[in-house]
Order: C-alpha cells, then structure tokens, then sequence
C-alpha cells in the first residue's frame, strides 16, 4: 500500500509508502491522501493528523516525476486544474491541527507537505529545496504560502533557484519547530501529538479555524470572526471548567 494508516489515542499518523522512490507523489498517493486527510476530518475520533514518510533517505520528494514525463502531452495542467481537491489544500482546510514528522529530505511538493501543516519536527541533517523552477514546473502552494511565513527575499531566492538548503535554516525561518536526532523521530512527534490530543477537540477545532481563516484580516475582525464550533457554550466547556476544579483529568465528549 502506498499509504499506511495508524490510528492510537486520537492521533492519525499517515505515513507515505513509496521509500523506492523517495516516497514521491504521485497521483494514486495524492487521491489516497486527499481521501484519508477527509476521513480524518469525519471522525470525531481523531484529534490530531500526523504525516511523516517510510525510510530514512527521504520525507517527500515532490511529485512523482517520472509519472509526468508518462503522462507526456495529455493536458494534465497540474493538481490546482483538477476537478478534486489538492493534497495541500485538504492539509490547510482540515479542521484539525496537523504535524509533519520529517524523517528525510523534504524536495517540492514535500517542502510544501510540512508547509501546509501546522508544525513541523524534523530529523538532523536534512536538506529542503523546491527545484520546480529546474523543472518547468510551478511550485504554487509554496508560491503563495512560503511568503505568507518567511520574509519576502527568502521566499523568492528558495523558489527563483531551486537550491536546497539544511533544516536549520528552516528552524531560523520558524518553519520547524524541532530537530531531533534520528532515533527521537517518532517518540518527539508523538508526545506533542499526544499533548495536543488530551485538550478539548472543540477548542482545538475552533483555534484551527481562527489562525487559518483570520490570517488575512484586521486582528479585531479575526477575533470575532466566530469560526469553527463555539467551545463557550458546550458541553465540553462545563467539564474542563468541573474537571479543573476538582483537579482530576477532563473527560471530553466532543459536544
């Protein structure tokens, strides 16, 4: 399977199958991730979405280029001109928080993966570039993303040339959160998971929906906006307020 999916305490990890070829995008993986990113989405079970890939060479390569050159001139127009939502756009519109746990190089459309994502950990002594501009291709969501979180000068010298750079200019960005060596990978990923899926989903949720849809308006509007579920007047809220005062663990319901 091209996909592998894993489901513990509130987590969804979904890790990308295709270590032969760098665990590269291709349509397949793309439609199967879309699917299981609007799954995640349903269940009220899950509280936290993972992305992370198989092997140590590499997190994402991008899309699958060999696939394109088989496609050769069949008037594919690339994944914004299709009539099926992106990878990235289901990352960004998912309602709940998400970490890309980069076990390797991140290149393309993998770059625009943990771009997409709300957090990112990632493995020592990784390189991430985005080479489309090498390709003919036209790296859109890191196009209009990547300026949106780096200083302008940055965005366009990674996207204009297409050189790879190391992790640690990522973390010097604020794009990664944390390096960790190899081995504390997994263990890392998950304890924030877990953190982060121990609060209240509706609050959560509503947090989300804030950051992503408040980004572009004036900061009184973005806080009144009222998006996502209203976690005021759940209950949920009259358990964490019980919970706190009877100083014992909240049991959420999710309502």
């Amino acid at each position: 399977m091209d996909l592998l999916i894993d489901d513990a305490g509130g987590v969804r990890r979904l890790t990308l199958n295709r270590p032969h070829v760098r665990n590269a995008l291709s349509v397949s993986l793309q439609e199967q991730l879309v699917a299981a990113l609007l799954s995640a989405d349903a269940d009220p079970a899950v509280s936290v979405v993972v992305v992370t890939g198989q092997g140590e060479q590499a997190f994402c390569s991008g899309v699958d280029v060999k696939e394109l050159d088989r496609l050769g001139d069949t008037g594919w127009r690339g994944p914004y001109a299709q009539p099926h939502r992106s990878v990235w756009q289901a990352l960004v519109e998912l309602s709940k928080p998400t970490i890309a746990s980069v076990n390797g190089h991140a290149v393309g459309g993998g770059f625009e993966l943990l771009l997409a994502c709300d957090l990112t950990i990632a493995v020592r002594g990784i390189s991430v570039g985005l080479p489309e501009a090498r390709l003919g291709l036209a790296a859109s969501f890191a196009s209009a993303q990547l300026p949106r979180r780096v200083p302008h000068g940055i965005a366009a010298e990674l996207l204009f040339t297409g050189a790879l750079r190391p992790v640690d200019d990522l973390v010097q960005w604020g794009l990664v959160q944390r390096v960790v060596p190899r081995e504390e990978l997994a263990a890392t990923t998950l304890d924030l998971a877990d953190t982060i899926a121990r609060n209240a989903p509706l609050s959560l949720r509503r947090m989300k929906a804030t950051m992503t849809k408040g980004m572009a308006l004036p900061l009184m509007s973005a806080v009144t906006l009222g998006a996502g579920p209203d976690p005021y007047t759940s209950q949920d809220r009259l358990e964490g307020v019980r919970a706190f005062a009877e100083r014992r663990p909240p049991h959420w319901s999710g309502q």
